[in-house]
């Protein structure tokens, strides 16, 4: 966790569409993928994704996925349903 990924996110919080993009790109979802289960257009999943790494400092997609992870926004789930304790 970065120190600038703290202050942005306290700053800005992640919307909650924002936040079920970044589960799907979590499960390994491309922006096409995303679109299409949300039923939005590419590009809107595209300016979503811009959002989000700016929110919370991130460099990548991946890298908006871990620091989610780091800041509790997304849990780590067995196949099971179960909460994988760190």
């Amino acid at each position: 966790m970065t120190r600038d990924a703290t202050k942005t996110t306290r700053r800005r919080p992640v919307t909650p569409r924002e936040l079920e993009i970044l589960t799907l790109i979590a499960r390994g979802h491309s922006n096409a993928e995303v679109a299409r289960d949300l039923w939005i257009t590419e590009a809107t999943v595209k300016t979503h994704v811009r959002h989000l790494l700016h929110r919370l400092g991130a460099r990548t997609r991946a890298h908006a996925v871990a620091l989610a992870f780091c800041h509790g926004l997304l849990v780590a789930r067995r196949p099971d349903g179960k909460e994988v304790q760190s």
